[in-house]
């Protein structure tokens, strides 16, 4: 814990390779909160665009926590970054197995369909995504992005711009980012 306090510490006054190296010193004493010292790692990487770099150390700790849903939510997201369609799979397929995770697994592949719905202007799969967004909400009413998505379809698609606000507060309410 004292190795991640000082890798916050280093990282808030610039230092982030000397953040870097404490993390990875508490990463590497493989104590309970393992899992803390990476996320912190992982957080750091994927704010200098170094995706790719998080991809085999959440794969190595994810082997000793498997059912971690916040290092499967980040091995998910680096996996989307990068385009690692397989570590993708694996890790959408950890987290529905796992208790609270199946609400940000379908999240996370609804986005990945909106999105690609979007550049191919294809309705059909910004239905199916839309419809996952609904399921989710169903499962719980806690996360930001379903909101944010029925929030910019209303927009998008209808031109329902009041409608759309209601939405985009919903999710502002749950995550103000």
């Amino acid at each position: 814990m004292v190795l991640r306090k000082r890798a916050g510490s280093k990282r808030s006054s610039g230092d982030i390779d000397g953040a870097l190296a404490d993390l990875q010193m508490a990463m590497d004493l493989g104590m309970a909160d393992t899992p803390d010292a990476v996320l912190a790692w992982v957080r750091i990487q994927q704010n200098n665009d170094r995706w790719a770099e998080t991809i085999p150390v959440l794969r190595q700790t994810l082997v000793q926590f498997p059912a971690h849903v916040a290092l499967l939510t980040a091995y998910a997201r680096a996996s989307v970054r990068t385009q690692d369609r397989e570590a993708y799979e694996e890790a959408l397929t950890k987290l529905k197995a796992t208790e609270g995770g199946r609400p940000l697994a379908l999240v996370m592949e609804a986005e990945v369909k909106y999105e690609q719905a979007s550049a191919r202007q294809d309705q059909a799969l910004r239905d199916e995504a839309m419809t996952m967004f609904e399921e989710v909400i169903d499962l719980t009413d806690r996360l930001a992005t379903p909101f944010y998505y029925r929030g910019r379809y209303l927009a998008e698609k209808q031109r329902a711009f009041k409608d759309a606000i209601v939405e985009y507060d919903k999710a502002i309410a749950r995550d103000a980012d």
